[in-house]
């Protein structure tokens, strides 16, 4: 049986956070990553998650062109020379794969 987006989120963010274990919560996860990749504490997840995808465009060359989400995750991907649908979370889900 495939793997839900959730559970490929939770994994990445398991692999990538220092400490993590299979106790701690979702919304712990995320803010520590999301914290550890912006370099930004105590603003929204969603803004955390935005400097995120920001930083990897960036860090693979590429130059962010849109504040929305659906928008930098496929720029993501695209700088990362990943496969990209017209869809988000085919997007998140494809990142969050490579991460």
């Amino acid at each position: 049986m495939p793997k839900t987006n959730g559970q490929i989120h939770r994994e990445m963010l398991m692999r990538n956070v220092a400490g993590a274990t299979a106790q701690t919560t979702l919304g712990t996860l995320e803010k520590r990553y999301y914290q550890g990749q912006s370099g930004i504490a105590g603003n929204s997840l969603s803004n955390q998650e935005q400097v995120t995808l920001r930083k990897i465009i960036t860090t693979a060359g590429g130059t962010p062109r849109s504040n929305f989400l659906s928008d930098l995750y496929a720029q993501a991907c695209a700088a990362k020379g990943l496969p990209v649908s017209k869809f988000m979370n085919q997007n998140k889900r494809t990142l969050e794969l490579s991460l």
